[in-house]
């Protein structure tokens, strides 16, 4: 009875602060109910993006488009495109990856380095040749994210592009490159290390 009424209120209730808190009862309380995932299920359809993404979380798979949507809403919150994009980049699900791929030319400077760093846990290569691109131009938090996704990626084809990396001083991504080089590197990357 009790999960079947919070999960009433979180779904009906006009007030999306009151929406929530039931919500959170709900979940913390009586996460593995029927009532949740019903709950959760209607929530996807819910006007606030906060609620939204909390549903979409707390579904997993079954939330996954719900978690894309919110990403390229340039109209939601910035926090909650965030916490959309790091749940996709964390989620272990190849479907992520060409969302990821899609915020890697968002204007949001937080996106962009989720969305790095989503795509190595995923270890997406195709966004390898993307990442490399980038990695050109990138400033210093940018670049090592960009070389420690390029390490986990773990594409020998990245050599080239770590090398370049290595070769310029001015980089800040120097130091990351060269420990994802010892990673993807052959014998070549291996000498030009040692002769730095």
């Amino acid at each position: 009875r009790v999960p079947e009424m919070l999960g009433h209120n979180a779904v009906h209730e006009p007030d999306p602060a009151v929406q929530g808190r039931n919500y959170d009862v709900l979940l913390k309380r009586f996460g593995t109910t029927s009532a949740a995932l019903e709950a959760s299920r209607a929530l996807l359809l819910c006007r606030d993006a906060a609620l939204r993404l909390r549903a979409a979380v707390h579904l997993g798979d079954e939330g996954f488009e719900t978690l894309r949507a919110l990403v390229e809403d340039a109209g939601a919150e910035e926090n909650t495109r965030c916490e959309a994009l790091r749940s996709l980049g964390t989620s272990g699900s190849t479907r992520a990856g060409p969302a990821l791929e899609r915020a890697l030319s968002s204007d949001v400077f937080r996106l962009r380095m989720l969305a790095v760093e989503g795509l190595g846990k995923l270890r997406h290569a195709p966004a390898r040749a993307q990442l490399e691109s980038m990695l050109e131009s990138a400033g210093i938090y940018l670049a090592v994210e960009i070389a420690t996704s390029l390490e986990e990626i773990g594409d020998p084809a990245s050599e080239p592009a770590l090398i370049r990396c290595l070769r310029r001083e001015e980089n800040p991504g120097r130091v990351a490159a060269a420990r994802a080089l010892v990673k993807v590197g052959g014998p070549d990357a291996r000498d030009f290390l040692h002769n730095l």
